[in-house]
């Protein structure tokens, strides 16, 4: 099991500098990644899993690659207040 998520975090390292330097598909990969990661964070802060899914996916949808880098509590916090 560590080796793989070893390997996960390998695939994510590069494509964050990919993501970063404007390649949509390796954002694509980063939000691919975390997406049950986010939505399970939005979930513990509203307790509503339909609205934690509609939080996480209006929030992929407005990502951009300038936003690689942010961390997953600054950008799901403020998903689920709105």
């Amino acid at each position: 099991m560590a080796t793989l998520m070893g390997q996960m975090e390998d695939n994510l390292a590069g494509a964050v500098s990919l993501a970063a330097a404007g390649d949509e598909a390796a954002l694509a990969r980063i939000i691919q990644a975390h997406h049950d990661d986010m939505t399970r964070v939005c979930f513990v802060i509203c307790g509503d899993l339909d609205i934690a899914d509609k939080a996480v996916q209006a929030d992929t949808r407005t990502c951009r690659p300038d936003m690689v880098g942010s961390s997953l509590a600054t950008r799901a916090l403020p998903l689920v207040a709105s």
